[in-house]
C-alpha cells in the first residue's frame, strides 16, 4: 500500500520540537530531517503520543527509540494495518 503524503508546516515542526523538549526525562536530542519525514505521514498529535509511548518506556535514547515506534507505525500502515495511537490531547 502506498502511504498518502501530508503537507506539513515549519509551525508543526516547532510545535512537536516544544513538546519533545518539554517531554520528562528527554534530553531534547532530536534530528528535524527525520521529524519532518514523519510529519509527512502522521499528524502532530500522532506524534507527540509517540513521544509520550517513547519518553513513558524508561529506554536510553529516546529519539532513537521513538523513531523506531514511528518507522513500526509507518510499517504497519504500508501493509494495510491501522496502528493503535495514543491521543494525548483527548480527556
Amino acid at each position: 500500500m502506498t502511504l498518502v503524503r501530508r503537507q506539513t508546516s515549519k509551525r508543526e515542526l516547532d510545535e512537536i520540537v516544544a513538546y519533545w523538549k518539554d517531554c520528562p526525562r528527554c534530553s531534547g536530542h532530536h534530528e528535524e530531517g527525520s521529524l519532518i519525514q514523519f510529519l509527512e505521514i502522521f499528524t502532530p498529535h500522532q506524534i507527540k503520543g509517540a513521544m509520550y509511548l517513547a519518553t513513558a518506556a524508561g529506554r536510553p535514547n529516546y529519539f532513537k527509540y521513538l523513531c523506531g515506534i514511528l518507522h513500526n507505525w509507518r510499517r504497519d500502515l504500508e501493509a494495510g494495518i491501522q496502528p493503535r495511537y495514543i491521543d494525548i490531547d483527548v480527556a
